[in-house]
């Protein structure tokens, strides 16, 4: 169903007929005539009332409520939207289409609380003007195409409560004056191009709740005053550039619900204090380059229901909760056998670590299990029956275990059965052994492989040595191949002691005598 246009006129309690209400001099009557004008397509026809003939608008001289949302307006937003000076609350996003910018004239709107102006394709940058809505408490302007850096003046508004310029294009530092913004308890800066390190007068602003920093490029550290307020219930820095450790009282206040800072390069262990943070219900710390063991009671917190640490360098055993992935990481040890307690688990992946020993046949009474991955381990013995009927499992979950075996892995060998190899049987080679047969058939064959090079380089000596070599002292018109073709049994003219003698006729009819010398030694003849 879509949104219909919605125009309340809150009146004073003393309205009056004068001829200072007249139409034609009202200027909050000429301000939403041009508001209309300004429209360029109204598919819906909700501005179709708002004309010259309205008689209703004389009865209305303070305008403190206009809500245009939802009606696929496309237009500019006219400059005379100023003049609705005693406008409180205006709302101009979501399904419309505004070309152009935020017009300065809004900065007259001192009496404003509610600026809503998101989703409704507004570009270039914020202007300073907006720092005069010393009313305002609640400024969207999210998913937009507005550009330029955090406009400074923003941080004159005292009583500001919740800003969100998230999913624009903005860009440059989170200024200075922000720090004035001591009501703030919600900041949504997210999917910007933001630079710069979060300031630390961020972690001093004593309302607020609600921090989400995610895909900007801020670098540095994230403060270490962060949770001291006391009221910290969200916390996103996620896809930056951030190093250094996490802040150490992120949960001072045991508000905390939710805490992502996956892709960065923070390094450190997991503070210890979040392991008593019972309002904890997401932790997605992956992609980082954490170290030590899992703070103790993290993972058993009632409320927890997301957990998310694969690819830092962690260690230690672990217990399981609703949601496990932690892949890419250093766990070693067995598959606890309590992970069949967690009823709710629903995705499990412990892939690329060095968990070893068999896997833990209760995994089969986590009855909501849709995905599991446990590839690329040293587990061994075969795959538990009782798990095998389930359809989460396929051959993707157990590759890369060389011990592991069962159904999509092979046939056991014998010997093996529950994880463990019973003792080889006589007559059988232990894995050393296979090893040094191994090594030892590679050290024949390259011997072999020598010999066999030697012996044909000496062959080729010898044919060499054998072959016939004409030396002649005069010029002739044959070849030593034409005086071996002579060398025939039918043309022997004498046989004696110093040899054989023959006959030859050579190709330019020229007859020769050729003697054969008895072989003398091996090679010559």
């Amino acid at each position: 169903m879509r949104f219909l246009l919605l125009l309340f006129l809150i009146l004073h309690l003393h309205l009056r007929h004068s001829a200072a209400a007249r139409p034609g001099r009202m200027p909050e009557y000429r301000a939403l005539l041009s508001i209309k004008a300004a429209i360029t397509d109204d598919p819906q026809s909700a501005l179709a009332s708002w004309n010259a003939t309205t008689s209703h608008f004389c009865s209305f001289p303070n305008l403190e409520y206009l809500a245009v949302s939802g009606n696929e307006l496309t237009g500019a937003i006219p400059r005379e939207i100023g003049n609705l000076t005693q406008l409180k609350e205006l709302y101009i996003g979501y399904y419309n289409t505004f070309s152009g910018g935020i017009p300065k004239e809004i900065g007259n709107l001192s009496n404003l609380v509610r600026f809503d102006a998101a989703n409704c394709g507004l570009s270039g940058e914020i202007p300073a003007e907006l720092g005069n809505l010393q009313n305002l408490d609640t400024l969207f302007l999210q998913v937009n195409g507005l550009t330029g850096g955090l406009t400074p003046e923003l941080g004159n508004l005292k009583n500001l409560k919740s800003m969100d310029l998230s999913n624009n294009m903005l860009s440059g530092e989170i200024p200075s004056s922000f720090a004035e913004l001591k009501n703030m308890t919600l900041l949504n800066l997210f999917r910007n191009k933001l630079t710069g390190s979060i300031p630390d007068f961020i972690g001093e602003l004593p309302e607020l709740q609600v921090l989400q920093l995610w895909e900007n490029n801020f670098t540095g550290s994230i403060p270490q005053n962060l949770g001291t307020n006391g009221n910290m219930h969200e916390v996103d820095v996620s896809s930056n550039k951030l190093t250094g450790n996490l802040p150490q009282n992120l949960c001072n206040g045991k508000q905390l619900h939710t805490l992502i800072t996956l892709g960065n390069f923070l390094f450190g262990p997991i503070p210890e204090s979040l392991g008593q943070c019972e309002s904890l219900s997401r932790v997605r710390m992956g992609e980082n380059y954490l170290n030590g063991s899992i703070p103790k009671g993290l993972l058993s917190l009632p409320k927890l229901t997301q957990v998310e640490l694969q690819d830092n360098l962690l260690s230690g055993n672990f217990v399981g909760v609703q949601k496990l992935l932690l892949d890419g990481n250093k766990f070693s040890g067995r598959i606890p056998a309590e992970i069949g307690k967690l009823q709710q688990l629903s995705k499990m992946d412990f892939s690329h670590n060095n968990l070893s020993g068999p896997i833990a046949p209760e995994i089969s009474r986590c009855k909501l299990l849709t995905f599991v991955d446990l590839s690329r381990n040293q587990l061994s013995g075969s795959v538990p029956t009782e798990i095998t009927v389930q359809l989460y499992f396929n051959y993707t979950s157990f590759s890369g275990n060389p011990n592991l075996c069962g159904p999509y892995l092979g046939p056991c060998k014998e010997g093996i059965a529950d994880g463990a190899e019973r003792p080889h049987e006589k007559g059988t080679f232990s894995p050393s052994m296979k090893l040094l047969l191994v090594v030892g058939l590679l050290v024949c064959s390259i011997v072999f492989a020598v010999a066999a090079i030697i012996k044909a380089r000496s062959l080729k000596k010898a044919n060499e040595a054998r072959a016939w070599k004409l030396t002649a002292f005069q010029r002739l018109d044959f070849t030593s191949d034409d005086i071996l073709d002579s060398l025939k049994e039918d043309n022997i003219i004498g046989k004696g002691g110093a040899g054989i003698v023959y006959k030859g006729i050579m190709p330019n009819g020229e007859q020769v005598a050729v003697k054969r010398l008895p072989a003398m030694s091996r090679g010559s003849s």
